[in-house]
């Protein structure tokens, strides 16, 4: 082996064991804790740190505080991150400069901590717009999963809108893998992970599935430096006081024939309603519109992004002090 790799080898032993020197000393109960029962804790955090917590895109390890807080969910939810109920996925955050911590579950994950409570009552077949599924892609499914609320069978309903979640290619602006293949399917997963969450809150709360998180990829996916997130019509700055951009002139009509003709109103032409069989979302408007939620979901993101920081901090604190 050469020099290179041994020196390598030795970085990774001593990052990855890190933690576990902790739990070895035992300083830390609260670490011990979320450590499932029957798991030696060395094989499970190295294979949590393999599998799920690989090193970022400069081979550095992810940071303790992420690895905690992703523990401490995988408790309190019984999801088991080894059999892939449950997942952290990492992207790139210009407001922090560093890879964030998004927590992912598939539907199925979402659907057994709902029936661990014991008030999962099921849930309805999925409603589309259209009704009769005629056209190639949706415009919203509708969800509605029900909750046994002392004693009574309470519904929770969401709706999942096809142009907020739909998976695009960032060249093309067609939906990607399965959101082409199989359209209906994927925005019901959507809609249904929607009504989860909002039945049962305290459980699923901070959990989001990755049919759910497939937009995110849609404009930040690829980009690996803060600077490529701008976009040139994006990055302009508004100045208070600087001189207005000058608007391009429409070019006038031209007045043919007689002008006091042309100043009278026109009537309003019949517009002929559409075929409904033939209407289809049109992709190049969606992509637009998604753009545009983009930003504002990058905002209202924020606060939730700055709250689960915030958690994780105050989890690490705690587990030195211990």
């Amino acid at each position: 082996m050469s020099e290179p790799i041994k020196k390598a080898e030795v970085i990774k032993e001593v990052e990855a064991t890190k933690t576990l020197k902790v739990i070895q000393e035992g300083k830390n109960k609260k670490l011990l804790e979320l450590i499932p029962e029957g798991h030696s804790p060395k094989l499970y955090l190295d294979l949590i740190k393999e599998q799920i917590f690989i090193p970022d895109r400069a081979g550095k390890p992810r940071r303790d505080e992420d690895l905690l807080l992703f523990l401490y969910v995988c408790k309190r939810t019984g999801l088991d991150p080894l059999t892939k109920q449950i997942y952290a996925v990492f992207r790139w955050s210009t407001r922090y400069g560093r890879d964030t911590m998004v927590i992912q579950s598939g539907i199925d994950g979402m659907r057994l901590v709902a029936q661990r409570t014991g008030q999962y009552a099921g849930s309805d077949d999925i409603k589309y717009t259209p009704e009769d599924e005629i056209a190639k892609y949706p415009i919203k499914a509708t969800a509605t999963v029900y909750k046994i609320i002392s004693g009574a069978r309470v519904a929770f309903t969401a709706t999942a809108r096809w142009i907020e979640y739909v998976q695009t290619d960032n060249k093309t602006g067609k939906p990607n893998d399965m959101w082409e293949k199989m359209p209906y399917n994927q925005l019901g997963k959507c809609a249904e992970a929607l009504a989860l969450r909002k039945g049962f809150p305290n459980e699923l709360s901070g959990i989001y599935s990755d049919d759910e998180m497939q937009q995110a990829n849609n404009i930040l996916g690829d980009l690996t430096a803060p600077d490529r997130f701008k976009k040139p019509e994006e990055s302009i700055e508004v100045v208070h006081g600087a001189p207005e951009i000058e608007k391009p002139v429409e070019d006038k009509p031209k007045e043919i024939g007689n002008p006091e003709a042309a100043k009278q109103p026109k009537k309003p032409e019949k517009i002929e309603e559409p075929n409904v069989e033939q209407v289809e979302p049109d992709l190049g408007a969606m992509q637009e519109k998604l753009k545009t939620q983009s930003k504002q979901k990058t905002i209202e993101g924020r606060e939730a992004i700055i709250k689960r920081v915030a958690q994780s901090r105050q989890l690490a604190k705690e587990v030195k002090a211990e």
